[in-house]
């Protein structure tokens, strides 16, 4: 799976793309917007503590471990959550993984984890 796992996190955060901006349409055109927030800002670190993984991930059969392979912690949650606003900076914290032989992000390097197959 190593030399696939670009390709899957890829398509994984396209799934999510995809679920979050269509939930958040159809609730923008509902009027709740309260809960737009909630979502937008919540539904990757809800995913990761309840899963290890966000919708996306699970369907590719991905989840997010420490570095070490034991269980994410909550503040790895929170710190990885954080750090992939740094990744999403002209997205260089993806173009990273794609020159890294272990694939890990900048989210990742600096939270301490790592995206395997669950």
């Amino acid at each position: 799976m190593k030399e696939n796992l670009i390709g899957a996190r890829f398509i994984a955060y396209i799934i999510d793309v995809v679920l979050v901006g269509s939930a958040y349409s159809f609730l923008i055109s509902n009027g709740a917007d309260g809960i737009v927030i909630f979502l937008v800002l919540l539904y990757e670190p809800i995913f990761m503590f309840l899963f290890s993984a966000t919708l996306g991930k699970l369907f590719m059969g991905l989840k997010v471990v420490s570095f070490d392979g034991s269980r994410i912690s909550g503040g790895q949650i929170v710190g990885r959550w954080l750090a992939r606003c740094l990744s999403q900076i002209l997205y260089i914290g993806y173009i990273v993984a794609i020159f890294r032989e272990d694939h890990r992000a900048l989210h990742d390097i600096l939270a301490n984890t790592q995206v395997v197959e669950s």
